[in-house]
């Protein structure tokens, strides 16, 4: 394994950011979840001393960047959880967020995730994709736009920094089977749905590898080739 990393993670306490939490925390990294309610992280995660549970707001910005300046990588699992979303919440906290990481001399690697609602150039069409972008367009508008706004923020003001976002679609329970693909949707090693651990062990693979491949893009995660046996 390499050296024990510094990991911000925000959106820690929801069911992928304890899966990421716990996975890091089992790996020896230093973990601090920045969370509104830390009361929702299971009671053995809050006893573990790697872990630093932070609570604020999303608007505290001026302590939540105090931690974004003494880690050396970020997870974020920030995004919409609920049909009625005010669009734009997450745009202007990821606008300041780049902002701040763009003043730093040495900015954290840094992984963002996003949802197959935000494309790439690089996406092809795939039906059951289309109709489920489709219908969140319609039934949840105001997060489909924040999703995308946030995608589009990123690549409006990401120069050079080391970011990934990294788009999911849909997310199952379970023990997993390895680690996802990233590619593109449509492509031909692409499925809809993949196992919140597998992309647990992708974000934390990225920290800990320093693999340079997806910095700077907007991949898809897809279920890990041996599980496509079973889909």
């Amino acid at each position: 394994m390499a050296n024990p990393s510094s990991i911000l993670v925000l959106g820690g306490t929801g069911p992928l950011g304890v899966v990421t939490v716990r996975l890091a925390l089992e790996h020896g990294h230093n973990v601090t979840v920045f969370a509104r309610n830390p009361s929702k992280l299971p009671v053995d995660l809050r006893s573990s001393s790697n872990l630093t549970i932070v609570e604020g707001q999303l608007s505290d910005t001026a302590n939540l960047f105090k931690l974004v300046d003494s880690c050396n990588a970020i997870i974020s699992l920030l995004g919409p959880n609920q049909l009625w979303h005010k669009t734009g919440v997450f745009q202007g906290f990821y606008r300041n967020l780049l902002e701040h990481l763009q003043s730093l001399e040495s900015p954290p690697r840094t992984l963002l995730i996003s949802t197959i609602s935000a494309p790439s150039p690089l996406d092809k069409f795939h039906l059951l994709a289309w109709l489920i972008v489709t219908a969140v367009y319609i039934l949840a508008h105001g997060a489909y736009n924040d999703v995308v706004g946030v995608a589009e923020t990123v690549e409006k003001n990401i120069g050079n920094l080391p970011i990934t976002v990294f788009r999911v679609g849909g997310l199952l329970n379970g023990e997993g089977t390895g680690q996802p693909v990233a590619t593109y949707v449509g492509h031909s090693d692409y499925t809809l749905s993949m196992n919140r651990k597998d992309i647990a062990r992708w974000c934390v693979a990225q920290i800990e590898s320093g693999d340079t491949t997806w910095i700077g893009k907007f991949p898809c995660l897809s279920a890990p080739a041996v599980d496509k046996k079973t889909r």
